[in-house]
């Protein structure tokens, strides 16, 4: 899928889905932490994989407790969820790519909403 789009690409608001609530605030799906962790991770192995991936946004830093979306890295209570573990083992493994990771609550200009986390491979001097 990934040839059919010329350029360079972001992989935009991936993360670890852990719970969805309707508007009554009924859970209508739950993911267990394990298995969500196991997103972030291959959101990393996509990247690693593919050079033209040159951003990626991990979506949430912390849900409250009863949000309607909960993908969050660390829980309503403040603990870290194994998601945490997986997105700090990943950017420690993508050091010698020589990404680099930014915490955000802000929304810039150009990006998606805040509480992100934005992984960012810089550019590199082109050969002379």
């Amino acid at each position: 899928m990934l040839a059919t789009v010329p350029g360079k690409l972001w992989i935009e608001e991936t993360g670890a889905l852990v719970a969805l609530r309707n508007a009554s605030g009924r859970q209508t799906l739950a993911v267990d932490e394990v298995t969500a962790a196991r997103a972030i991770d291959r959101a990393f192995a996509i990247a690693a994989a593919n050079p033209r991936v040159t951003r990626m946004y991990v979506y949430q830093w912390k849900a409250n407790a009863l949000d309607r979306f909960d993908a969050g890295l660390v829980r309503p209570d403040g603990t870290a969820r194994p998601s945490y573990a997986a997105l700090v083992r990943d950017i420690a493994a993508q050091s010698a790519l020589r990404w680099k990771a930014t915490w955000s609550t802000k929304r810039p200009a150009a990006a998606p909403a805040a509480d992100h986390v934005r992984v960012e491979r810089p550019r590199l001097p082109r050969p002379a």
